[in-house]
């Protein structure tokens, strides 16, 4: 790609908070990043439809805007764009843009700012966005009040290994994980949250995962879960190596054929552990055979319940996430693209759905040919 350096960021700035200078783990500004080929800017000719949105992140930014959630972060991939709304369901013209012009961002991850006095601030948050494409994380010191965001600081962190893919803070390390989703050697690469900023990224190599290109990855009951290309679902833990940390291997569950090809697992707060896949015919095309989504019912010993159908998906599901309510959010690429909301707590007994209130918040809206050329190409 031929890049140029841009401007990155559109502040919203209807709130009163103000910079309190942190620092910041890297000397690149956040206002300097890379402008895309033309070829990926879709958001010009589609300014009101979501291209290949790949995850929702809801924060609870203080007082409630609606029943669900004060802010909802939405990361519109191949608009290479990160939105927010106050509600789901609103028209998209009635979005805002957080970033634009990044290099198709896949995830963004939320905690509260820490001062330099160890307080939390009531208000001020830091998210963290991939810019997949150019191998770099973008850290963000946001304001969030009354439904607007006001960027008060930011700073560019390059990530080892290739394209950056799928990013979660992990309470139980006050730190963001994000993961290089290909490359001869995969990493996660921490960023420890301290007061008034972060710490040095740490890139803590994943040699378990050969390499093979990885999607995505959660916490759960102090493990890590990776959702491996080929390789299936593999099983990790962080340890003290004596001189700083390691990821140590301890199993892989395989899933079957299908769904080699994962893209995410998602473990809910209904204790259910939720599997997304594409189908491998699907990239490229969108009248190919689409993807799926599925409740696994024993992760050890396999077996996932289809409920693709039953969440009216279009499209490739993608990632999860759940809303503050409880309720459950997933996303659809490829074949169509759009957001869909639905409830799991449907009852007791044997007979009881595996998911109620199904809503579908966005689209689906239709799949653009030339960014389906410029996906097959990109993955052939």
């Amino acid at each position: 790609l031929n890049v140029i350096f841009y401007a990155l960021i559109i502040l919203t700035a209807l709130g009163s908070c103000q910079s309190s200078g942190s620092d910041p783990s890297s000397d690149t500004p956040v206002s300097q990043t890379v402008h895309l080929d033309p070829l990926f800017l879709s958001q010009t000719a589609f300014p009101n439809s979501l291209n290949t949105p790949t995850h929702v992140l809801p924060i609870d930014g203080g007082a409630s805007v609606d029943d669900r959630a004060q802010l909802y972060v939405v990361v519109d991939c191949w608009n290479n764009r990160v939105l927010y709304t106050s509600s789901l369901t609103l028209p998209l013209k009635d979005w805002k843009a957080l970033i634009t012009n990044i290099g198709t961002p896949h995830t963004a991850a939320v905690t509260r700012f820490e001062d330099e006095r160890g307080g939390l601030g009531s208000d001020t948050f830091w998210i963290v966005v991939e810019a997949t494409v150019l191998n770099s994380l973008t850290c963000l010191k946001v304001c969030i009040r009354s439904g607007n965001v006001e960027v008060l600081d930011g700073h560019s962190v390059a990530v080892e290994g290739g394209r950056p893919h799928k990013t979660i803070f992990i309470e139980d390390y006050k730190s963001f994980f994000s993961l290089s989703s290909e490359g001869p050697l995969l990493y996660l690469t921490r960023l420890k949250v301290k007061s008034g900023g972060m710490d040095q990224p740490v890139s803590v190599p994943l040699p378990f995962l050969e390499g093979v290109y990885t999607r995505s990855f959660t916490y759960h009951s102090n493990k890590f879960y990776f959702a491996s290309t080929q390789l299936g679902i593999v099983v990790a833990e962080l340890v003290k190596d004596g001189v700083g940390e390691e990821m140590t291997f301890l199993k892989v569950v395989e899933v079957p054929g299908e769904m080699e090809y994962l893209n995410d697992i998602y473990f809910s707060n209904e204790r259910r552990v939720y599997v997304t896949w594409a189908h491998k015919n699907s990239v490229g095309s969108s009248t190919g055979e689409s993807g799926g989504i599925c409740v696994v019912k024993d992760l050890a010993e396999g077996g996932c319940v289809g409920i693709k159908d039953d969440l009216g998906l279009e499209g490739t599901p993608y990632y999860l996430s759940t809303d503050l309510d409880g309720s459950l959010l997933v996303t659809e690429m490829t074949e169509a693209s759009g957001i869909v909301r639905f409830r799991e707590d449907c009852g007791e007994g044997e007979f009881a759905p595996l998911v109620c209130q199904v809503e579908r918040v966005q689209g689906p809206f239709e799949a653009n040919s030339a960014d389906l050329e410029e996906k097959w190409r990109l993955m052939s």
